[in-house]
């Protein structure tokens, strides 16, 4: 391929390599937080026959290889359909690929058969959920109807975020933006605790006293002090999901710690996924960022990630972009299982999850869906992509 003098951009997936100039456009028109539907530009990018096979291997590698699918084709057919608005673009683009290409894309479909189950009669009283022979083994999540607003802790005392969209207290405002401010006091020598606490069913961004900003998804905690000493490093205490756009300062580190682990940077943006009882995962944004859990350390450049699994501490590949959609409006999920989507999809809109089957928790889902869509819609349209029935009866989600 002839060399435009614009950037390259090289894609790696099973040890395919392919270069083209153009990537980073097409790139953003599939991105899973982007909503650009720039086809024209696209058109033009693929008018070239030489490019358009490469640009359909791409796409088939970035969409469908999380997809459960054996059949690639069938991967797609699922994906068009839930991207309407870019059906006939995705269409064009892939009809050119080689047939050899379901080589490389075809990946291990997780289907489990056992539909032998008698539905059970549910109703809902104040938020408990009352079943037939339901025991409380077989909850996933439980909602938290009675306990829905944002809370913030200042010290002992207890700050109302609706006064705070008035007027300021203790250095705490909320500005244009609609972010929680923390402003420290450099002439009080009284240093404080911060806590701020994220309800089921919202989400919200801070600006930390610092500078530094992070963004609270639902079911979290973030605990810090008033006021970072000059002296010490920047810490905050994290139980749920935060990203954080940290305050670049080299001589001034901040730390995030969570129960299983603690996290060093000086100047980045990340991930963090720490909900009790669940696996904890740190995703890197951008810069570098120290991990540390147990005994063991490593240090994560841009799309790595940091898992730990069973108190063991994992270094895997990430794409950054995927792992921060949430704070944008957008549920997204490359693949992960029906165990871990329950969990975020309950959280986020602060439903009761049980299961009648505890092996079809371990399916595998390739989708994506936007906050503002109601529960019952994402429901139905995860219906297309998984075997597994699920339902929604008032505030529980029912998976069989």
């Amino acid at each position: 391929m002839p060399n435009t003098g614009t950037p390259h951009y090289i894609y790696n997936m099973s040890n395919t390599t392919i270069d083209i100039p153009e990537w980073e456009e097409v790139n953003g028109i599939v991105n899973p937080c982007s909503d650009n539907d720039d086809a024209n530009r696209i058109e033009e990018i693929i008018a070239d026959d030489d490019k358009r096979e490469e640009l359909a291997e791409l796409l088939k590698l970035k969409i469908a290889t999380a997809a459960n699918a054996v059949d690639a084709d069938e991967a797609f057919e699922k994906f068009v359909n839930r991207h309407n608005k870019r059906r006939t673009l995705i269409r064009r683009i892939v009809i050119g690929a080689a047939a050899c290409l379901l080589a490389l894309i075809a990946i291990q479909l997780w289907k489990n058969h056992d539909n032998d189950r008698a539905a059970q009669e549910i109703t809902v009283r104040s938020g408990k959920t009352a079943t037939t022979a339901l025991e409380e083994s077989q909850y996933l999540l439980h909602a938290q109807l009675e306990d829905t607003v944002i809370s913030i802790t200042s010290g002992e005392h207890a700050v109302s975020l609706a006064r705070l969209k008035a007027s300021p207290q203790d250095g705490i405002s909320v500005n244009s933006k609609s972010e929680i401010v923390f402003t420290p006091n450099l002439d009080d020598y009284i240093v404080t605790s911060h806590t701020v606490r994220i309800p089921q069913g919202q989400a919200a961004s801070i600006v930390l006293p610092d500078g530094s900003h992070a963004w609270l998804n639902a079911g979290s905690r973030i605990v810090f002090p008033s006021t970072f000493s000059a002296n010490s490093p920047r810490l905050v205490k994290l139980e749920g999901e935060a990203y954080f756009e940290v305050s670049h300062n080299p001589s001034w580190p901040f730390i995030v710690e969570s129960n299983e682990l603690r996290a060093t940077v000086l100047g980045t943006s990340f991930n963090l996924k720490a909900y009790p009882g669940e696996e904890t995962i740190l995703t890197l944004a951008t810069g570098k960022v120290q991990v540390e859990s147990g005994k063991k350390k490593m240090v994560l450049a841009p799309n790595q990630s940091a898992r730990i699994v069973q108190g063991q501490m994992h270094l895997e590949q990430a794409d950054a972009e995927s792992a921060i959609c949430w704070k944008e409006g957008i549920l997204y999920f490359d693949g992960q299982t029906l165990r871990q989507i329950m969990l975020q999809l309950g959280r986020s809109y602060n439903l009761n999850v049980i299961f009648h089957n505890k092996k079809n928790l371990d399916n595998r889902i390739h989708f994506r869906a936007s906050r503002d869509w109601s529960i019952r819609d994402i429901i139905d349209q995860m219906g297309l992509v998984s075997d597994t029935h699920i339902e929604v009866k008032d505030n529980v989600i029912v998976i069989d």
